[in-house]
C-alpha cells in the first residue's frame, strides 16, 4: 500500500495546498492549528524518503491540549510548551484506498410513455396530496419539543506562559544590586562629581603704568675705541719687527689710544714703523693718541719710524 502526502488549507489567508508536514502556512506564516482538516489531492506525491515513511508509519500526530501545537507520534512531550502527552488527542485518520472499486453508476430513469389527459390529471392530484402530506410532516417534526440529554464528558483549553530562569551578568552600583544576586567582583569608580563652593578669597593686585613725564636730549657722535695703553707695544728685546710696510696697502690705523701710538721698550732693536696712520682715523680726520705717536725708550736702539700722523702727534726717527 502506497503512502501519499496530504495537504491542508490555511484558515487565515485561504492559501490552499499547504504540505501536510508543514506546521505553518507558506503564504502568511500562521500556525496550522488543531481544527485544520487534511485532505488528499488527486496529484498527491508518494512518500518515498525513509525518514518521512518512518514518521508516517509511527501513527498520526497528536495535538497538545495546552498550547494546541502538533507533535509527531514519537514525541512524549510537546515541542511547543513541554507539556506531557497524557490525555492528548490524536489527529483524525482518513484512509483513501486507491484500489477500492469505483461506485456503481446511477441508473438513468426510463422514458415514460405518453399518457392520456385523464392519467395526467390523476397524477397531478396525487402530487398535490403528496405536497400536503410532506408539509404536514415537516410541521410535525419541526415544532418545538423538550428532551433530556446526558453529558458523558467535557474538556477545556487553557494557555500557560512557559518561563525559564537563566543566569545573566549585569553591572550596578552598590545599593542597586537586586536581592539574592551573586556578586562576582567589585571595583572603585567615580559615581558622580558635585561642585560645591566652600568659601571665597579676595585678592588685590597692584598695576604699574609707565607714563612719559618729559623729554631728554642726548648728543650722539664718534667715540674712539683705542687701547688703555699704547696702540702697539714692542718690548723685552724684540728685534726685526715691522709695523706697516713700504707700500700704502700695508698701512695700519693706530689712533685714539690712552698712551703712545707705538711704544718700543726694554732693549728692543732693529724694528721699523712705516706708512701707518697714527692719530688719524680711516676717513682722514684727527683722532689723536693721548701721548706721542711713537715712543722709543729703555736702551732700545736702531729702530726706524716713517709714518703719517696728525699734527698734534710727534713722530721721527729714533735710534
Amino acid at each position: 500500500m502506497a503512502i501519499r502526502e496530504g495537504a491542508w488549507d490555511c484558515p487565515v489567508c485561504g492559501r490552499k495546498g499547504n504540505r501536510g508536514p508543514d506546521k505553518f502556512c507558506g503564504g502568511c506564516g500562521s500556525p496550522r492549528g488543531p481544527e485544520v482538516k487534511f485532505y488528499l489531492p488527486e496529484d498527491a506525491p508518494e512518500v518515498t524518503e525513509a525518514e518521512a515513511l518512518k514518521r508516517a508509519q509511527a501513527g498520526p500526530d497528536w495535538v497538545c491540549p495546552y498550547c494546541g501545537a502538533d507533535n509527531p507520534s514519537t514525541n512524549e512531550f510537546c515541542s511547543g510548551c513541554g507539556a506531557p502527552r497524557d490525555g492528548a488527542k490524536n489527529r483524525e485518520v482518513v484512509e483513501h484506498r486507491l484500489d477500492a472499486p469505483p461506485p456503481p453508476p446511477v441508473a438513468a430513469p426510463l422514458a415514460s410513455a405518453p399518457q392520456t389527459d385523464s392519467r395526467l390529471k390523476k397524477g397531478c392530484g396525487f402530487a398535490f396530496l403528496g405536497l400536503i402530506a410532506l408539509a404536514a410532516l415537516v410541521f410535525f417534526l419541526g415544532r418545538p419539543k423538550s428532551t433530556t440529554l446526558t453529558v458523558t464528558g467535557h474538556h477545556w483549553l487553557r494557555t500557560i506562559a512557559v518561563e525559564e530562569l537563566r543566569p545573566v551578568t549585569e553591572q550596578a552600583w552598590e545599593g542597586d544590586v537586586p536581592g539574592g544576586a551573586r556578586v562576582l567582583g567589585k571595583s572603585r569608580e567615580v559615581h558622580h562629581v558635585d561642585h560645591i563652593q566652600i568659601g571665597s578669597e579676595t585678592r588685590t593686585r597692584t598695576v604699574s603704568e609707565q607714563v612719559q613725564t618729559g623729554t631728554e636730549r642726548v648728543k650722539v657722535g664718534t667715540k674712539d675705541l683705542g687701547n688703555t695703553g699704547a696702540g702697539v707695544d714692542i718690548t723685552n728685546g724684540a728685534h726685526g719687527n715691522s709695523v706697516g710696510g713700504s707700500s700704502a696697502s700695508m698701512c695700519n690705523v693706530i689712533s685714539g689710544n690712552d698712551l703712545f701710538g707705538v711704544g718700543i721698550y726694554n732693549g728692543s732693536t732693529g724694528n721699523t714703523v712705516q706708512n701707518n696712520r697714527i692719530g688719524i682715523c680711516a676717513k682722514g680726520y684727527a683722532l689723536l693718541n693721548s701721548k706721542s705717536a711713537v715712543s722709543v725708550s729703555s736702551a732700545s736702539r736702531m729702530n726706524v719710524a716713517y709714518d703719517a700722523r696728525s699734527s698734534g702727534d710727534e713722530c721721527g726717527t729714533f735710534s
